[in-house]
């Protein structure tokens, strides 16, 4: 439409009035406050930590916690189930490179299992072959010690033969039960025949709760390796009267399949008959090295009496298992 004086265009709108600003009031301002320190004071004691903390093992009345038997010795077991109100079940027997004869390689509830009392517990226990040859030596396995009293506790180990002086003695050990015990000391004993040695392992118990038990799971030492992978026995010197002392080495003689150790025997033959007797020596001997010293005797018990040893006799050494014999000693 063209422009024509005196007519007006559309009109602009006024704006409109300021308005005041709602201001809180203070009903609204207490309800926030309150719901801050509500909601702050809920999130720290939720996540604060207990100025009190829960006791770690209470347990309800009827029930009791099952004990780690691992690496004790089977025949111990129900020594440590019976004072805790524990049953022993099934005995398993399974074969295992790491543990020799007897010792307890697995158990079902496992350790730290919470059961009522009177259950029973079922183990499965090594059938050997137990540690092979090696440079490691063991004096005993699972060796299971009451704590009765509060002060020393000592155990010394029997002899074993080694190839040389021990480099290391060592043991593994562990509590079963509540005690307080000291790191152990470990020493080696002086009071063991030549070409041997055994171990002193002793603990302070400061403080105990009956019934508990102070646990050797393993004595060891440790020698350097024999560079001889001779597996025979020798025997120096080859030949002498009753009364010669004979030297007596071995290294890598394994022996029996189940054990760590060897026993030496003696046998005496005459002529080409089967040997007339047959002696252990009192040593037993590292199943990895051992030397001893044998003094050939003028007699011998027999099966059938005592027989003088007479010149032309045969003396042979060999291990149990007969897994390493020496050349004969003949009686000159």
């Amino acid at each position: 439409m063209p422009y024509s004086a005196g007519m007006e265009g559309p009109a602009t709108p006024a704006p409109e009035p300021d308005r005041p600003r709602r201001r809180l009031g203070w009903p609204t301002v207490v309800i926030a406050l309150a719901t801050l320190l509500i909601g702050g004071f809920v999130g720290y004691a939720a996540g604060r930590p207990n100025a009190v903390p829960p006791v770690h093992g209470s347990l309800d009345p009827g029930r009791v916690r099952v004990p780690d038997l691992r690496d004790l010795a089977a025949k111990d077991a129900v020594g440590v189930l019976s004072p805790l109100h524990l049953g022993l079940g099934t005995v398993e027997l399974r074969a295992s490179q790491g543990a020799p004869t007897g010792i307890v390689v697995q158990q079902n509830p496992p350790r730290g299992s919470v059961v009522p009392v009177g259950a029973k517990v079922d183990l499965v226990a090594s059938t050997g072959p137990g540690p092979g040859a090696s440079a490691v030596y063991d004096f005993a396995w699972g060796v299971l010690i009451p704590i009765t009293h509060a002060g020393s506790i000592e155990w010394t180990s029997d002899p074993i033969a080694l190839d040389g002086d021990p480099l290391s003695l060592g043991a593994n050990t562990r509590v079963i039960g509540v005690a307080g015990v000291s790191p152990y000391r470990i020493s080696e004993s002086r009071t063991v025949p030549p070409g041997a040695t055994a171990i002193t392992v002793s603990v302070e118990v400061s403080s105990f709760h009956s019934p508990a038990w102070f646990v050797i799971e393993r004595a060891f030492t440790r020698q350097r390796e024999s560079s001889s992978a001779e597996t025979t026995l020798r025997a120096s010197p080859s030949t002498g009267p009753p009364g010669t002392v004979v030297s007596v080495q071995g290294s890598q003689c394994q022996g029996s399949p189940a054990a760590t150790s060897v026993t030496v025997g003696v046998a005496f033959s005459r002529g080409d008959t089967a040997p007339f007797a047959n002696i252990p020596l009192p040593v037993r001997a590292s199943a990895y090295a051992f030397r001893m010293e044998f003094t050939v005797p003028d007699s011998i018990r027999a099966p059938d009496g005592t027989r003088h040893i007479l010149p032309g006799d045969r003396v042979v050494f060999l291990t149990s298992g007969r897994a390493c014999r020496s050349k004969p000693f003949t009686v000159g």
